[in-house]
């Protein structure tokens, strides 16, 4: 794997992360219009039943911004054309960018940053989170998948939906935190704050500056693959505080309703979604960027 040459450079480099995330948590990019969604029609139940992600048209269902959906979803890629691309240069991409006025603006400055690039990045995973929608939302009503999926939810059809992969570098693997006590109700936690392991306070620390990578249903379906995210989840052990050398392969995607709305826990909104290529570094193995090398590739 490419390292940081200088222990000086992995340090500002390191640093300049640090406040950057900080900034993207507190605040989202400033839209310069209202949110141009469109409404689209969901396709029949019976329908999305018996062909699943198949019956889902490019632009997802419900109140959602067309031209990001389309991105999410695009099926057709050669991974073989992809540019190698650090971490860090992943991660140096705009929180905000110059010309895009909010959710559902034409994405042409987007692209002008790099949207729609097929790249190469080396990472360590620290989790991979197929989707789970359950339970309630703030106003009572059953949550909903996303949009892009037409609502799949993932509890009883993982293959119709997204695996979020969390990506950091090996400079954020030096970060650590302990475990923490459960805490009685208060009036800033009336129902009091559970423990929480050295692994779980670790991964939540380590988030804060990682990329995502995101393995489409589409592409699965294109390919034939049957990868839901529940094997890379076990292979990585993120409960134990595990991590994995990964290889990932796909387009450079801004997800601009997560730069504007309701950030994540992580150092920016780019990622690399969909995901067209997934390889690990078997443990003993070493495995270098630009190597095939003992490479091998999750759906084989």
């Amino acid at each position: 794997m490419n390292r940081i040459p200088t222990m000086i450079l992995s340090f500002v480099a390191l640093c300049l992360l640090t406040m950057g995330t900080n900034a993207q948590q507190k605040k989202t990019c400033d839209a310069e219009q209202k949110p141009k969604k469109k409404t689209v029609t969901c396709p029949l139940k019976t329908k999305l039943k018996t062909q699943g992600i198949k019956a889902c048209p490019p632009t997802g269902c419900g109140s959602v911004d067309p031209l990001l959906n389309e991105q999410k979803n695009i099926k057709e890629g050669d991974p073989d054309t992809a540019t190698d691309m650090t971490f860090a240069e992943f991660a140096a991409h705009p929180k905000c960018v110059d010309g895009y006025k909010g959710i559902g603006d034409d994405r042409e400055p987007i692209k002008q940053a790099g949207e729609g690039k097929m790249v190469r990045i080396v990472a360590w995973a620290l989790d991979a989170r197929p989707q789970k929608t359950t339970g309630k939302d703030k106003n009572g009503k059953p949550k909903k998948g996303e949009t892009c999926n037409c609502g799949f939810t993932g509890v009883n059809d993982p293959e119709n939906t997204d695996v979020h992969i969390v990506l950091v570098d090996e400079e954020t693997l030096k970060l650590k935190a302990k475990a923490t006590k459960a805490q009685p109700p208060s009036a800033k936690h009336p129902k009091g704050v559970k423990a929480q392991t050295a692994a779980r306070n670790t991964l939540k620390k380590r988030e804060a500056l990682s990329q995502t990578a995101e393995y489409a249903p589409r592409i699965r379906v294109a390919r034939n693959e049957d990868f839901d995210g529940a094997k890379l989840k076990k292979m990585i052990d993120p409960i134990h505080g595990g991590r994995l050398l990964v290889r990932v392969t796909g387009l450079l995607m801004y997800d601009s309703e997560h730069a504007f709305q309701n950030p994540l826990t992580r150092r920016s909104s780019w990622e690399i979604h969909p995901v067209f290529r997934l390889e690990f570094c078997p443990k003993g193995k070493d495995c270098e960027t630009n190597s095939d090398t003992n490479w091998v590739d999750i759906n084989k």
